[in-house]
């Protein structure tokens, strides 16, 4: 996603063209509710919002209700480390006071 298009979504008309999206998209009217859409907004913010609403719900797996407000590129979506993991204490962690320390004595 390009950084125009970010920040349409963020724009009133965007965050609205978003709600909306969410509310009413399934599995089966995603070509129908594109068309719909493209006849009052433009076709880059349309598969933008379609694109955007389709990694909210993917990203809710990892993130939670967080996803919700959150945009996503796909490829970023996939490397992404869950919350979960992200909240827990790194390994790196345990050998910080090793580390500062001025390493391990041998």
């Amino acid at each position: 996603m390009d950084l125009a298009t970010l920040a349409a979504l963020r724009e009133p008309v965007g965050r609205r063209l978003l709600d909306f999206v969410e509310a009413e998209l399934d599995d089966t009217n995603a070509l129908p509710l594109g068309t719909l859409l493209r006849r009052q907004y433009a076709d880059w913010l349309v598969a933008a919002a379609l694109t955007q609403v389709t990694l909210r719900r993917t990203a809710t797996v990892k993130f939670g209700a967080d996803a919700q407000r959150m945009l996503f590129t796909r490829d970023a979506l996939e490397q992404a480390t869950t919350s979960a993991v992200a909240a827990a204490p790194s390994q790196a962690a345990r050998f910080g006071p090793t580390v500062r320390a001025g390493g391990p004595r041998l």
